[in-house]
Formats: structure tokens, sequence, C-alpha cells
């Protein structure tokens, strides 16, 4: 029998202690714990975590096998997980591949010098626990200039808030773009939305989801590739406009014409202009002097894209 003496939940790329008692048929060799020192999501539902496995009972233990269940495990010491030496109270690294969130258990046979059988040990890790909020569902949306992020939970359990995370290959370098409050305590369904207004090109998503205990937990990978834009409307400075001077910076990927549209507050054109790009980045400056009023919609469309922005006045009174 196994007893777990202690429950923790896992906290990514970041040295987590679990300490257990272990039940072993000699004093051969034993496991007190387990540090979780990194973990890397594969994208096919398994993950691989480094880690390292603290050893107890070794004083006649020379050599120990070491496997895991419903996975696989390697670069025990950076070298086979069979034949491992073994010393009192040491620690011996390894790489264990397996489902997500999924218990890990370590098992370990030991040896003594003659190579004769000496004792077993072996070791639960419960991996991910239960996020703090249910998702039952996270999905994005995109429109011309935006990612939105859409997500709902079930229930929540004193969930603090949901930090939006993104990177551009999923696996690594995943930064905060962004943070939304959550309910706190809820046993009925919740809608939360995120948008973000820089999206890159291929972006993976997570929501990070965080405790009132400052503990937390992570989200699928969720995952928004966008089309190449023909052009990109950079740059509309001043805003607000002080003076008469509007200068637009547009980016083009190849030669060819748009449509530029000023429009006051109530929708009335005011000038429309039909301009030729060059590839690469394109200045143009538009003088609204005679024009009336102290706001405007500014538009660029080429036929497929269109990009708007608002324009005030600056009141200098």
């Amino acid at each position: 029998m196994y007893n777990i003496y202690t429950k923790l939940k896992l906290t990514v790329l970041s040295a987590l202690f679990v300490l257990l008692s272990v039940t072993i048929s000699s004093a051969c060799i034993g496991a007190t714990g387990i540090f979780i020192n990194d973990e890397i999501d594969n994208l096919d539902g398994t993950c691989t975590y480094q880690v390292s496995i603290i050893l107890a009972n070794t004083s006649t233990a020379h050599t120990a096998n070491i496997g895991v269940s419903d996975g696989s495990i390697s670069n025990c010491m950076g070298g086979s997980c069979t034949g491992v030496t073994v010393s009192p109270g040491g620690t011996i690294t390894a790489t264990i591949t397996k489902t997500c969130g999924d218990v890990i258990k370590v098992s370990l046979d030991g040896f003594d010098t003659n190579d004769n059988s000496c004792g077993q040990g072996s070791i639960f890790f419960s991996g991910l626990e239960p996020l703090p909020a249910e998702l039952s569902d996270f999905r994005a949306i995109q429109d011309d200039r935006s990612n939105k992020l859409i997500w709902k939970t079930s229930s929540e359990e004193n969930t603090m808030a949901f930090q939006v995370q993104r990177s551009p290959d999923g696996i690594r370098d995943f930064e905060n773009i962004g943070q939304v409050e959550a309910s706190g305590n809820s046993s009925i369904e919740r809608s939360y939305d995120f948008i973000d207004k820089e999206p890159i090109s291929l972006a993976y998503y997570r929501l990070q989801i965080i405790d009132f205990d400052a503990s937390y937990s992570f989200s699928e990978v969720i995952a928004v590739e966008r089309a190449k834009t023909e052009i990109d409307l950079l740059e509309v400075y001043p805003v607000p406009l002080v003076g008469n001077e509007l200068t637009v910076l547009i980016h083009s990927q190849s030669e060819g014409p748009v449509f530029i549209d000023l429009f006051d507050i109530t929708g009335k054109v005011l000038e429309q202009d039909r301009v030729q790009l060059q590839a690469g980045v394109n200045r143009f400056v538009f003088n609204l002097e005679e024009e009336g009023g102290n706001f405007y919609f500014f538009t660029v469309y080429n036929g497929d894209q269109r990009f708007s922005k608002k324009i005030w006045k600056a009141n200098l009174d």
C-alpha cells in the first residue's frame, strides 16, 4: 500500500517537490519524492517531463532498473534506465513522456553488487490537478485586425483571474498579453473574452488560471493562423489631430491601388482618393484645413481588406 502524505498542484516550468512514503520489500531501495524540473507539451496529448527522483534506503543497493507505467522513461542520469548506479540518499535525473496531466508512477528495482535483487520501490506523482476553473470552451475568432479569445467555465472554485498568454511556437516563450478577472466561486456557466489587438501571423494561446492562494494551472493550447495581408495600415498620426496635417503610413506587399475615404461623424463623405502603393512602406499627408467638425473616420481599403481609424481634433482652447 502506498500512502500519499502531501499532494501539491503542478507548477509548470518550476521545481516541485512531492513527499510520499513507500512500502518496499527490503531496505535496499526506496524513493521519497520527485522534482518536476520542466514540462514540455508535445501538442499531441503527451507531455515530456524532466524529473529528479530522490532516493532513500539505498545502503545496500548498487544499481537499479527504473520504469514508468503508461509512458516511457529515458536519459536516466543521461544514459540507459537499466542498471543505473545509485547511492544512499542520491538523486536520479530522467526524462518521462506520457499523457499530460496523468498520474506519474515510477518504479525502481534494486540490485546489490552481485546483481542480486534486493528490493523494490515506487513513487507516485499526481500530475496536473483539476483546474481551479473547469473550462467548457476555449476558442479563438479572428477578424481583419485582431484575434478574439472566448472561453467558458462550467464551475469555478476560488478562481482569481485568467492570465492570457501567447507563444509563437506553442512550446516555449509564452508571454503574458492580458488578464481577465474571474468570478471567484461559481457553479453556473460563465463567459469571458479577450481581444489580442496586435496578433502575430501564427499565434498559440493558453490561459493561466490563477487561484486566490496564488496556485495556478494551464488550459489547453489553441492555435490561430492568420492569412498574410496584402496591405496593412501601420499608423495614422497625430491623434488627436493638432493642426491640419494628418499623416498616414501604409505597408503593402506589392504595387497596387487602394482607396482612402474620409467621413465626418454623421457618415458624410468628405474626401475620396485613389492612390497607388509601392511595395514597402508608403507615406501620405492629408490637409484637413477645409473640413469641419471635430471627429472623423479614416478608411483604407483595396476591395478585400478594410482598415478604419477614428480621428479627433485636439481642443486647444
